[in-house]
Formats: C-alpha cells, sequence, structure tokens
C-alpha cells in the first residue's frame, strides 16, 4: 500500500528518471514473453532435421531443405535474442540506477513512506522495483531456452556436415565398384 502512495507521489512531482524508468518497464513488458517463448518453442518443434532420421532413406534434397529451413530459424531465433538483450540491458541500466536516485533525491518521502532505516528503505525500494527484476528473471529464461535452440540448430549443422560427407564416401565407394565391375 505505501508502495502505491510513494508512486502516485513520484507521478505527482513529475520526476523524470521515475517516468524514464516506467517508460523502458513499459517497453520492456511490450515482448510479450510468453507468447515469443511459445514462437521459439514452435520453431524447435517443427524442424525438419527433427524428422529426418526418422525417414527409411536420407536425399540430398532432404538435407539441403532441412539446413536452409534450420538457417531461417536460427535466424529468427537470434533475432529474438538480440531484441531481448537490448531490453533487458536498458532495464538492467535503469533498475540499477533508480534505487539510488531515489535515496539521493526523495530522501524525506521516502522516510515517510518506507521507513527511517537504511534496512526499510532498501525492502521498500526492493518491492517497488520489483516488477521490473521479475522481467528482467523472465528476459533470462528466454534467453537461455532461445540460446539452447540456437546450439541445437549449430550441432545440427555439424551432423549436416558429417551426413554429407558419409553420402560422399558412399557415393564413391559405389563408383568404384562399379568401376572394378567392368
Amino acid at each position: 500500500m505505501q508502495t502505491e502512495k510513494f508512486v502516485a507521489y513520484l507521478e505527482r512531482s513529475e520526476d523524470e528518471s521515475w517516468a524514464r524508468y516506467g517508460r523502458i518497464l513499459d517497453r520492456a513488458r511490450s515482448l510479450n514473453i510468453s507468447a515469443t517463448q511459445k514462437e521459439a518453442e514452435r520453431l524447435h518443434q517443427t524442424r525438419s532435421s527433427r524428422r529426418l532420421l526418422l525417414k527409411p532413406t536420407i536425399s540430398i534434397d532432404g538435407l539441403v531443405k532441412a539446413h536452409l529451413e534450420d538457417m531461417s530459424y536460427r535466424s529468427r531465433l537470434v533475432e529474438i535474442n538480440v531484441e531481448v538483450a537490448r531490453m533487458k540491458r536498458n532495464l538492467e541500466m535503469v533498475l540499477g540506477a533508480i534505487g539510488s536516485y531515489l535515496r539521493a533525491n526523495h530522501m524525506t518521502s521516502l522516510e515517510r513512506y518506507a521507513g527511517r532505516t537504511k534496512t526499510d528503505q532498501t525492502h521498500f525500494i526492493d518491492a517497488l522495483l520489483g516488477d521490473g527484476w521479475s522481467t528482467v528473471a523472465r528476459f533470462e529464461s528466454l534467453q537461455e531456452a532461445v540460446g539452447q535452440i540456437i546450439e541445437d540448430i549449430d550441432k545440427s549443422g555439424w551432423a549436416y556436415r558429417n551426413l554429407v560427407q558419409l553420402m560422399q564416401l558412399a557415393a564413391q565407394r559405389e563408383s568404384v565398384i562399379k568401376q572394378v565391375e567392368i
């Protein structure tokens, strides 16, 4: 309850630093983290490369298609990661500065709403900024999931390379056998 009163006080005072924090938090919230997480999971689940080995034969065309699709999906996942990293960095920067700013520039009001002790004020500011830190944690979770999918795609790239080399060796072997039979 006291945090709401303090926020109302900051808004009435038209504090530019607090308004900046609000704008950055609103921008961070504008990214639908749940929908973005689902998009990343959908991209991963629908990858052709996940179904390649279920087929009785693997064709070069199938490998190329799966590899090109993975490249496209990887590109989108990197795009998501860059956007999330930028928003997270901006939010962390403002969160790191706003607590000190509030202590330095709104000490009297902070004492009135939070209490006189530094511990009370720290807990109060932590509660005040909790939504921002929660958003940072959700960004980190999304980045971790996207990073794992990107890593899986990268490992698939090595597997493609090895499969192509194996197919080339098999084709060379067939060619040598045919030449020997002639």
